[in-house]
């Protein structure tokens, strides 16, 4: 079960004993007095700052390439913690908010290959039936198929009565060069935006295959997508 909410760390400090200061040194033991507050007054602050809540977005990218952007409210909010989900077949992990439908069983291809795949979104039957609920598609494809990127995206890319435009490019991320098609106006009302990634990986040898949807900033939904390849662990 996922954790909402950040663990906040105990304030912690101490008083000191009263300095019993002496006639003659009452100069020095003053000063020793002063220096001994002051430290008090730094450790606790410090202790302070340490349990102070950070409203950030955790870096969970194992490649150390992408975060996402602040604004990937839609995709990532900050107020979800976000866990490591891993397909049924034990192929691929990968990062995503706790609290999303999600399916993990693997589809049966044409021929009765087995494709590992994990479904996620705010609301899964929606996101089958339209073009605008936030949601996203991961397969890896083996090489018992012998797809490569090309079919792989074409079995992931809408009929293009779908979406108004589309941009297809080849981008490079930490697992390889990746080829991503980004695909805008979609849906009966055209708010839609869809986002696809495929990328051939050696180790093990698949094709990875990933297909966002969500509305908003084209920008924030491809920066979404990357960061979700990025935390992909085989």
């Amino acid at each position: 079960m996922p954790n909402n909410g950040s663990v906040r760390s105990p304030r912690q400090g101490y008083a000191p004993a009263p300095l019993e200061i002496k006639s003659n040194n009452t100069g020095l033991y003053l000063i020793i007095g002063l220096v001994v507050l002051a430290l008090i007054g730094v450790v606790t602050l410090l202790f302070s700052m340490s349990g102070t809540d950070k409203d950030t977005l955790p870096t969970l990218a194992p490649f150390g390439a992408t975060t996402l952007p602040a604004d990937a409210t839609t995709t990532i909010p900050r107020s979800s913690a976000i866990i490591p989900i891993t397909d049924d077949t034990g192929t691929f992990s990968v990062n995503l908010r706790g609290d999303l439908q999600m399916e993990t069983a693997p589809s049966i291809a044409a021929g009765g290959f087995t494709v590992p795949r994990i479904t996620a979104s705010v609301d899964l039957p929606a996101y089958y039936a339209d073009n605008t609920t936030f949601g996203v598609l991961i397969v890896a494809v083996g090489p018992d198929i012998g797809s490569e990127v090309a079919q792989v995206l074409s079995f992931m890319e809408p009929n293009e009565s779908v979406c108004l435009e589309r941009v297809r490019e080849t981008i490079t991320t930490s697992v390889g060069n990746a080829v991503r098609i980004s695909l805008t106006g979609c849906g009966i009302d055209s708010l839609g935006t869809k986002v696809l990634l495929s990328v051939p990986i050696a180790e093990p040898p698949l094709v990875i295959g990933i297909r966002m949807q969500d509305t908003g900033e084209l920008a924030t939904i491809q920066a979404a997508a990357l960061y979700l390849l990025e935390t992909m662990q085989f």
